[in-house]
Parts: C-alpha cells; sequence; structure tokens
C-alpha cells in the first residue's frame, strides 16, 4: 500500500476556520469604516443646510435691494435693527410669499439695515449724493450664519 494514499482522519489541530480574534478585528475594521462614514454624512448634511439658507439669505436681500432700487428717493431711509424678515417686507412693500416653503425659508431671518450718506473720495469733483444701505442677514445663532452686504444708490 502506497504510504500515499493514506489519510488520516482531522483531528481538532488540522480543522480551518476562523480564530476568535480574527473575527474580532473584522468587526473592529467594519465599525470604524461605519463610523467613518456616518460622521462624513451628517457633515455633509450639515454643510447643505447651511448653503440652502444662506441661498434663501441671499435671495431674500436681492428682493429687498431691488425694491429700494426701484422706490428710489421713496424709499423708507430709517435704520432698523434685528428685525424679522416678514416686517422687513411690509416695511418695503415686498409682497408676502406665496408658498409655505418660502414662508418657512424666511421665517428664521433677522435683518439688520443700516442707511447712511456716503461721498465718494473724489477731491474737487461735484457729486450726488448717494446712500449707502448695509444689510445684515442672520439666520442662526452661528459664527457662519451670517453675511453682511452694502448697496450704494444715487439719490437723483
Amino acid at each position: 500500500m502506497d504510504p500515499r494514499q493514506v489519510t488520516q482522519a482531522p483531528s481538532a489541530n488540522t480543522q480551518r476556520g476562523f480564530t476568535f480574534i480574527e473575527v474580532l478585528l473584522a468587526l473592529l475594521v467594519l465599525v470604524s469604516a461605519s463610523a467613518i462614514l456616518v460622521g462624513m454624512q451628517s457633515s455633509a448634511i450639515s454643510r447643505t443646510i447651511r448653503d440652502r439658507n444662506a441661498q434663501q439669505a441671499m435671495l431674500f436681500a436681492r428682493r429687498v435691494m431691488s425694491s429700494i432700487e426701484v422706490a428710489g428717493k421713496g424709499a423708507p431711509q430709517q435704520n432698523i435693527e434685528n428685525q424679522p424678515a416678514i416686517s422687513i417686507m411690509e416695511t418695503y412693500g415686498i409682497p408676502q410669499p406665496t408658498s409655505d416653503l418660502e414662508r418657512k425659508a424666511i421665517e428664521s431671518l433677522r435683518v439688520t439695515l443700516l442707511v447712511e450718506d456716503f461721498v465718494l473720495p473724489l477731491p474737487n469733483v461735484a457729486q450726488d449724493p448717494m446712500k449707502k444701505w448695509t444689510m445684515r442677514l442672520q439666520w442662526g445663532e452661528t459664527v457662519d450664519d451670517f453675511f453682511v452686504i452694502s448697496y450704494l444708490m444715487a439719490l437723483n
């Protein structure tokens, strides 16, 4: 009989499989990768919300500045401190939001509007009077949740 043909019954030492340590290491890698992916998705969602709020605030600022430009000298020229966006719309005669989505987007906006005389620093040049409108829009509590825009308008 050929010794190569003799097979032995599998003993405890020759059986194959995963050890407990290998399984634990695989689970550790899986959990770590999952935690990283969840963290990345969470930050992407928060950036998307912040960007959407900034976009809504910019659209609102454009509406206000357009109505000021159309009204010209007839636009109210008083300073407004930290007022809700809806009251600014009433002050400047801007139509109220027509959809619930638009209303929800601007209801968290707080607006500060400063109006001041502005003269270009050009010596010996006759100038028409100008107004500088500075608008600060804030939609949250963090330092990333506001921006400031300035607009110069000639009063002729």
